[in-house]
């Protein structure tokens, strides 16, 4: 797989075909790689966010069971 429009504007600026040919896939290359991040990144940002709606969740419980102690101690 090749970028064409960069094959075309290193042709058109005079490089060689196979240096032209070697650089565009090269560049489409990284940009497989760049895909592949976004993709990893998103599915950690997925992870992370249910995490953290756990965690919600369990300070509220905890803080719920300690606002029921506080009002049983004192209110004897």
């Amino acid at each position: 797989m090749i970028v064409e429009e960069l094959y075309d504007a290193l042709i058109e600026a005079g490089a060689s075909e196979e240096k032209a040919r070697a650089a565009s896939r090269a560049i489409a290359d990284m940009q497989g790689h760049f895909t592949d991040i976004r993709r990893d990144i998103s599915e950690l940002r997925s992870e992370v966010e249910g995490r953290l709606r756990l965690h919600d969740w369990m300070l509220g419980t905890i803080l719920a069971f300690l606002v029921a102690i506080f009002f049983k101690v004192f209110s004897h």
